[in-house]
């Protein structure tokens, strides 16, 4: 049976034990600026939102558009060093919240090393 999921797109995920946390990683709080927009879309239908958390394993955005989970998504954050970076990640889950924006958490295709996701956190 063929895999129609892109191989860069993969994502890595801990092994799960029934009754504990599901976080895998620290979430620390980032509140950059981001863009982002579907990897099969066009480089002009980018939404710009707010990095809520980020960590090793995912992100936490807020969007005012809805992705379905399953998306792909390149998302694009400056680093401390104002580096702009594209990562590659795919929704996993969405909420609404009471101001009509969209927590959109997506994990990424590849895990951040601690150094590099140090600089995706305001200093």
């Amino acid at each position: 049976m063929a895999d129609h999921e892109s191989p860069d797109l993969q994502v890595e995920s801990p092994k799960r034990h029934p009754g504990h946390e599901r976080r895998a990683w620290v979430r620390l709080s980032s509140e950059r600026d981001v863009s982002c927009r579907p990897i099969a879309g066009l480089a002009e239908d980018s939404w710009l939102g707010t990095v809520r958390d980020i960590s090793q394993g995912g992100v936490a955005l807020i969007l005012k558009r809805r992705f379905e989970p399953g998306t792909g998504l390149f998302v694009e954050v400056a680093t401390n060093a104002e580096e702009l970076r594209c990562l590659p990640a795919r929704v996993v889950r969405v909420t609404r919240e009471r101001d009509g924006c969209w927590i959109t958490g997506c994990a990424f295709a590849s895990l951040l090393g601690p150094d590099e996701l140090q600089t995706f956190v305001r200093e």
